[in-house]
């Protein structure tokens, strides 16, 4: 038997540790909340105003940013393979970062890494909260006047305004996300009563937003997640799913890749495709033509719709995220976040984790016509999937009803008080003897 020394110091360890993880998680959480709603402000159309406290709350991301990483590396355990696949990360995010002047990949990998010991469904459960409060914040301050007015013309002829957001497709993607996350956490659950409500909603959004791409996914989200649940076992039972699945979404990357190289403006075929894709290839075509593919990216000279419209120059935009991510953060960091994405895809699969590998199919569906499967601030599925597929995760079985109550998804906070509660309390008693 241990003697009592060596039982009180691997307690005082275990309180060590577990003070630290639990601190690492008070971290995180308080960061990437504060980062999300910052993302839902950006989101408003409040960038256009030129507002002066704009620029210190850029700088007060960028310091949330630096947080995360002293969390990751300081407040986290890891083997030795895996804080290699952390610092590779970070290398291509910084390089893709310095050539493109583009953030999104380094925030992707600052974001995925840091929630390393949080729960995926806490994941969703927060990204969901946040962002069913800030539409209808958003649409009330905009309805009081606090939001500017932004109208403008797509190019066609056509005038909307963004009520509030600075641009109509953020508004619908934003509830097409929304959506995605409902799904995914009541995929066990759903009824005809979840597929009333947001064919209700995304019909009654589709009069706000005019986002055809946002109606059709989230057409595809609520029929797409009723079949699959259904026939999820018999997929799972097909020999070699999870390569066939990364065949699928390499498809998607082979149609954009083609589609951006052979487009040929004025041909019947390629103009069909075109309008069906809304001009997508053939302002990746332009892009592909002009700039070409780089090592670590570049800067491309992105001219969006309402500044065409205030300045006269011709739109030139790339909402495909496939060739978003090769053309615009260069090939190595894009192969690498391609990679990531299937790699997740593949043990997902392995692990028969359904509503998580929906919502990765989903995202992939969706990277053909929008740039934000690369946004980890709407991929909430490749955020959740890197803390189940790239961590070793030990599960425990809960000592009693009390603590399997505590350990709830929406209850955290008090899951990790409870914790270190229990420690300390084993910690003084031993102390007193």
């Amino acid at each position: 038997m241990k003697s009592l020394t060596q039982r009180l110091g691997l307690l005082d360890q275990a309180v060590q540790k577990k003070t630290k993880q639990t601190l690492g998680n008070l971290i995180f959480w308080c960061t990437f909340l504060l980062l999300l709603v910052i993302h839902c402000i950006e989101n408003t159309s409040v960038i256009s105003s030129g507002a002066g406290w704009l620029r210190p709350l850029y700088l007060f991301r960028n310091f949330l940013y630096l947080v995360m990483i002293v969390k990751t590396l300081f407040f986290a355990r890891y083997r030795t393979h895996e804080l290699i696949g952390v610092l590779f990360l970070y290398l291509m995010g910084t390089l893709s970062f310095l050539c493109s002047r583009d953030f999104s990949l380094m925030e992707c990998a600052i974001v995925a890494v840091g929630a390393k010991d949080v729960l995926p469904k806490q994941l969703a459960v927060v990204f969901g909260t946040v962002k069913a409060a800030s539409i209808p914040i958003t649409l009330f301050l905009y309805a009081l006047g606090v939001l500017p007015e932004l109208i403008y013309d797509n190019g066609w002829g056509e005038i909307y305004n963004t009520y509030g957001f600075c641009h109509r497709n953020v508004l619908g993607v934003n509830i097409a996300c929304l959506c995605l996350v409902w799904f995914c956490l009541r995929f066990r659950r759903m009824n005809l009563l979840d597929a009333i409500l947001w064919g209700f909603l995304a019909f009654g959004s589709y009069y706000l937003t005019y986002s055809k791409t946002s109606i059709l996914i989230m057409a595809v989200i609520v029929v797409g997640a009723y079949i699959f649940r259904s026939i999820e076992e018999y997929l799972y039972r097909i020999p070699h799913f999870d390569w066939i699945l990364c065949g699928l979404v390499l498809l998607l990357l082979a149609v954009s890749f083609l589609g951006t190289v052979l487009f040929e403006e004025g041909n019947a075929f390629w103009e069909l495709v075109d309008d069906i894709f809304t001009k997508r290839f053939r302002f990746a075509n332009q892009c592909f033509e002009s700039y070409g593919i780089t090592l670590f990216g570049q800067r491309l000279p992105f001219v969006s719709t309402l500044q065409s419209q205030y300045t006269g120059i011709d739109r030139l935009i790339l909402d495909n995220s496939y060739m978003r991510v090769l053309l615009y953060n260069g090939l190595l960091p894009g192969i690498t976040f391609l990679l990531v994405y299937l790699y997740a895809l593949k043990k997902t699969c392995e692990r028969r984790d359904g509503a998580l590998l929906f919502g990765l199919l989903i995202m992939a569906l969706y990277g053909m016509s929008e740039r934000f499967m690369l946004d980890i601030n709407y991929n909430v599925p490749l955020l959740a999937a890197s803390v189940c597929c790239f961590y070793r995760i030990k599960k425990k079985k809960p000592t009693n009803k009390r603590r399997q109550r505590v350990e709830s998804d929406y209850k955290m906070p008090l899951a990790h008080a409870y914790d270190l509660y229990r420690l300390c309390a084993a910690w003084i008693q031993s102390k007193r003897r």
